[in-house]
């Protein structure tokens, strides 16, 4: 299930996030979902879904954290992009 604008996000994530870490949510999310496709996979749809939010929190916790409110913001020092072979989406 890919979601065409961070309006259809789960509540939790649009609660939860500010925008542009929603707009990142969403991106990873989806291309979790378009690469599934693209590799005609056949996982569950359970399955798939949890894969999905699972790689865009990692996505998200890479450029946000909480702050001692719990409110997400981007964080001073984005950590090191992934190398090779180590994104979340290329692990599959």
């Amino acid at each position: 299930m890919t979601y065409a604008s961070i309006d259809e996000l789960p509540d939790h994530v649009r609660a939860g996030l500010p925008e542009d870490a929603q707009d990142c949510y969403l991106r990873a999310h989806n291309a979790v979902c378009a690469r599934a496709r693209r590799d005609d996979e056949h996982a569950g749809e359970t399955e798939l879904a949890r894969e999905a939010e699972r790689t865009a929190w990692e996505a998200v916790k890479r450029v946000y954290e909480p702050d001692e409110h719990g409110h997400w913001r981007r964080r001073v020092q984005i950590e090191q992009p992934w190398s090779e072979g180590e994104h979340p989406i290329d692990r599959r």
